[in-house]
């Protein structure tokens, strides 16, 4: 919004306003939202790694490349195929019994305190992290533990 002295134009502003039908509130509101979401975005991301650990099969189940071979037989040529007795399936059951299990899944969950922002959002004033972080986080923790204990339970 800089006019030709290189100063803040205020007919700029208020011309550029007016073409995208926004009034001023709702600029500032948006712009306001937009600087908001970029500062939690970038406390989240800046500075963050992907684990080795994680990053390698990720990568490799992404760019795994698989070759796959057919072969057309003729139902005539193929010739009959008997019905499996119960007998039949329970030996291929009983030899096989690792195919058929279903892996074990856990369950967890995550919370990312980010205690410097929400400090910075409650109070105007600088709060200590700590604060924060004692205030959002041991009852959190609580409550995951009582949970986890719980689910434990059933």
């Amino acid at each position: 919004f800089q006019g030709t002295a290189g100063t803040f134009d205020r007919r700029l502003y208020a011309a550029l306003l007016q073409q995208n039908r926004l009034s001023e509130a709702q600029y500032e509101g948006q712009l306001r939202r937009d600087l908001l979401t970029a500062q939690l975005t970038g406390a989240l991301t800046d500075g963050a790694a992907v684990p080795e650990a994680l990053a390698t099969p990720l990568y490799q189940q992404r760019f795994e490349k698989r070759v796959a071979d057919l072969v057309f037989i003729p139902m005539e040529r193929a010739g009959e195929v008997a019905e499996p007795t119960d007998q039949d399936l329970a030996e291929i059951y009983d030899r096989l019994q690792e195919n058929f299990r279903t892996p074990e899944y856990r369950g967890f969950t995550a919370l990312v305190l980010t205690a410097d922002i929400v400090g910075r959002l409650l109070v105007t004033n600088e709060l200590r992290v700590s604060v924060v972080t004692a205030f959002l986080g041991a009852p959190l923790l609580i409550w995951l533990a009582r949970r986890q204990r719980q689910e434990g339970r059933a």
